[in-house]
């Protein structure tokens, strides 16, 4: 990995982590679902594609399940 990022100085890379389990149950049901309409109206608005939709958030960026892994992001984040 260290190679590929050296041709970019753009890049960086972190260490991804899953939620926390305090954070998961903390969750608000209401607001979720407002997100969740509020997303669905800006994808329709601007025509995203499934495919170029991906689950990230402050911690990390996880697609399924796992545990912690390396992601590529840039390297201002």
């Amino acid at each position: 990995m260290t190679c590929f990022l050296s041709h970019d100085p753009a890049l960086d890379s972190k260490i991804g982590r899953c939620l926390d389990r305090e954070r998961a149950l903390a969750t608000d049901l209401d607001s979720f679902r407002k997100h969740l309409d509020h997303f669905y109206q800006i994808r329709c608005k601007f025509h995203v594609k499934d495919e170029d939709t991906w689950n990230t958030d402050e911690k990390g960026f996880t697609i399924g399940l796992g545990g912690a892994g390396t992601m590529i992001c840039r390297a201002s984040c």
